[in-house]
């Protein structure tokens, strides 16, 4: 299990049998082919991103892997999911093809490593929709970003990169 990615931010009590331990972890359905969307307009685009995202979530919850859940963002934009899940279930979860990233944001009878003061860079990705004024159709240009962002995590990143995201969009 400790090949897991972000286990290692953990120090785990080997006392502790593994088959008891749970985990609480935030997980983010991968986003749609942009292609297939493209040729909308921008706000059909918007409502079929939301329902390709519903319809992962819910497959996700149907896998059965957790003990609880919540999902996240709006009932018209859910942005992913914050679940309690065994501990063993970890291996499973990271095999799923429709999650595009997950955080361990908690582990039973675990403490997380306290993490170095100096930040650190990490690249977070976005898709970015440049709508022309007054068209409907086919204009709209799409384009991956990458961004770096100066953090101390990944999850502290991605936290900045959403915080940044609401402040841009309050203000256009």
């Amino acid at each position: 299990m400790s090949s897991l990615k972000g286990l290692e931010d953990w120090i785990i009590d080997k006392g502790f049998p593994d088959e008891k331990r749970s985990v609480e972890v935030s997980i983010h359905p991968k986003y749609l082919d942009i292609k297939t969307v493209y040729h909308l307009s921008p706000k059909d685009r918007k409502t079929k991103v939301a329902e390709d995202k519903k319809r992962k979530i819910e497959k996700i919850i149907k896998l059965n892997l957790f003990t609880s859940y919540e999902i996240t963002g709006t009932p018209g934009y859910p942005s992913g999911l914050k679940a309690k899940m065994p501990f063993l279930a970890l291996s499973k979860l990271n095999k799923i093809a429709s999650v595009a990233y997950f955080f361990i944001t908690k582990v039973d009878k675990a403490k997380r490593k306290i993490s170095k003061a100096s930040s650190e860079f990490y690249c977070v990705k976005m898709t970015v929709v440049i709508e022309i004024e007054k068209r409907k159709k086919g204009i709209q240009t799409i384009e991956d970003r990458m961004v770096l962002i100066k953090a101390k995590s990944f999850d502290e990143a991605y936290k900045k990169w959403k915080r940044l995201r609401i402040k841009r969009m309050s203000h256009t």
